[in-house]
């Protein structure tokens, strides 16, 4: 989904990203430091908080913590 459509957005898709807060809007070419180990990210609150932590694993939803560090 386009990044236009949201608020606040944090996306970092294993080769590109998007860091986004109002009208704050800068793409990402490095994955940002969270303090937590994943292979994707997006996060679009309310809408959803989704991590996929391990190149192996399944998407999953984020922990509080997680969400928190998407947040900071």
């Amino acid at each position: 989904m386009s990044d236009a459509l949201y608020v606040a957005r944090l996306r970092w898709s294993g080769r590109t990203g998007c860091a986004k807060l109002g009208d704050f809007h800068r793409r990402l070419v490095a994955p940002p430091d969270l303090g937590f180990s994943y292979v994707e990210i997006d996060y679009r609150p309310p809408v959803a908080a989704i991590v996929r932590p391990y190149p192996w694993s399944e998407p999953r939803d984020m922990i509080p913590s997680e969400s928190a560090a998407c947040v900071r």
